[in-house]
C-alpha cells in the first residue's frame, strides 16, 4: 500500500463525501479521534491481518486488510466504500 492514498485521507474523504462537505471542514480532525500513525503503520505491514473498526462523527468506519474502508450509518444502513485499486463509481468514493 506504500504508493496508495493514505488510509486515514480515504477514511476522511469517505466521511466527507457522504455529508457533502469538504474534507477540511469534519470536525473534529480524524486525528483526535483515533492515532492515524498507528492507523497507517498498521496498513503498511503486509502480514498483519484483520480489521479496524472504530467510530467517527456517527458513523460505523471498518478498514480492511486488503485497504477497503466502509463507512456506515447504523440508523440508515447505508454504506460508502472505498477502495484503493478500485475506481470511482456510486459506491466507491475514490481509489
Amino acid at each position: 500500500m506504500s504508493e496508495e492514498t493514505p488510509v486515514s485521507l480515504r477514511i476522511v474523504r469517505a466521511v466527507a463525501t457522504r455529508e457533502g462537505i469538504d474534507p477540511a471542514e469534519l470536525r473534529p480532525p480524524l486525528h483526535d479521534v483515533v492515532d492515524t500513525d498507528a492507523l497507517e503503520a498498521l496498513f503498511a505491514d503486509p502480514e498483519r491481518a484483520g480489521t479496524v473498526e472504530f467510530t467517527y462523527r456517527g458513523y460505523d468506519v471498518a478498514v480492511e486488510r486488503s485497504g477497503d474502508v466502509r463507512v456506515t450509518d447504523a440508523d440508515l444502513a447505508s454504506n460508502v466504500t472505498t477502495s484503493p485499486s478500485s475506481s470511482p463509481s456510486q459506491d466507491v468514493v475514490e481509489n
